[in-house]
């Protein structure tokens, strides 16, 4: 019984199989391991930190913005994470992440809304409450 010993070309094609494999392998555009809700809530004053995560090869670098422009003061980002210490009014609004490498590039929005504190909301409401029994005890000219 005779066996086929695979000869030099076989060799060189397995050889070049296996480079374009590796080199396949290496090189991988960005793809996300974590991103955002699509609404993330956070309370007023509180510091709000928004986690986004890629994968890629060469590794990906993850940039944030927010309405698609550079990031005002006093947010940070570091490791794909968005933080903004005392999240106030003015951080309210629509924030993108976006993960880059020399292949591609992907990207993930989330909106940024606030929560008011329990006593705001409390204050809130009385003045509505008050509003409400001002306006229908008030009587018309008589």
């Amino acid at each position: 019984m005779a066996f086929d010993q695979p000869g030099p070309e076989s060799k060189d094609q397995l050889g070049l199989a296996v480079f374009l494999l590796v080199c396949f392998i290496c090189l991988v555009s960005p793809q996300f391991t974590e991103i955002p809700d699509q609404v993330f809530k956070v309370k007023e004053g509180k510091v709000a930190s928004v986690v986004c995560r890629a994968f890629g090869s060469p590794p990906s670098v993850i940039q944030w913005s927010k309405a698609f422009a550079s990031l005002p003061q006093r947010r940070t980002t570091a490791d794909g994470t968005l933080k903004i210490t005392s999240f106030s009014l003015n951080d309210v609004g629509t924030y993108q992440c976006k993960a880059t490498n020399k292949l591609a590039s992907v990207t993930a929005s989330t909106v940024l809304s606030i929560v008011e504190g329990e006593k705001k909301r409390l204050v809130h409401l009385l003045f509505q409450v008050e509003a409400s029994a001002f306006v229908s005890g008030s009587s018309g000219p008589g």
